[in-house]
């Protein structure tokens, strides 16, 4: 069953990449594979969520003709750090995937400005930042709720969640050696 889940995941990065590549909103495209990116590293454990960060990164990169491969580094790792924090420290809600978007979402934005614009020295960066940058990772954080219920959705159905599910056997060995 984690083969099918991952093929859905699959299945919707390439799905939402194909709308990002395409065009289909005017100037600007909201970068649809941040959330889900995100979505999914809340639910799986750190090896696949930084692998899958990445492909997403790569994926972003790809569809918006930058330098290829720099969202892809800060998503692996932002998408690993947060399947950390989700096993350790905060819980999977709703709640929580919208503010770890926003500040996925934020922290990619300065950086696409920082290094694909205003260390260049060109003239009128604000207006690109105003215009593109901001605006497509509004986007991104305003379809993360739909992306957040697609992504539970597919893991209540195809299978338990891999942390849950090595969480629930590393509890029943330690029972297992009390006894």
């Amino acid at each position: 069953m984690n083969i099918t889940r991952r093929l859905l995941f699959l299945a919707a990065f390439l799905l939402l990449y194909s709308v990002m590549a395409g065009g289909v909103f005017d100037t600007w495209q909201p970068l649809f594979l941040v959330p889900l990116a995100t979505a999914v590293s809340m639910r799986e454990s750190e090896l696949t969520a930084g692998v899958f960060g990445a492909l997403c990164g790569l994926g972003i990169d790809a569809a918006s003709g930058h330098l290829f491969g720099m969202t892809a580094l800060w998503l692996l790792i932002f998408c690993a750090a947060n399947s950390l924090l989700v096993t350790h420290l905060i819980r999977q809600s709703f709640v929580n995937h919208l503010l770890i978007t926003a500040a996925a979402c934020l922290w990619l934005g300065l950086m696409d400005y920082t290094f694909n614009y205003l260390v260049w020295g060109y003239e009128n960066v604000s207006l690109v930042a105003d215009k593109y940058i901001f605006p497509a990772y509004a986007g991104a954080a305003l379809f993360a709720p739909l992306l957040y219920f697609l992504v539970k959705f597919i893991c209540r159905k195809f299978g338990e969640d891999d942390r849950r599910v090595a969480i629930a056997h590393s509890e029943n060995d330690e029972d297992y050696d009390e006894e």
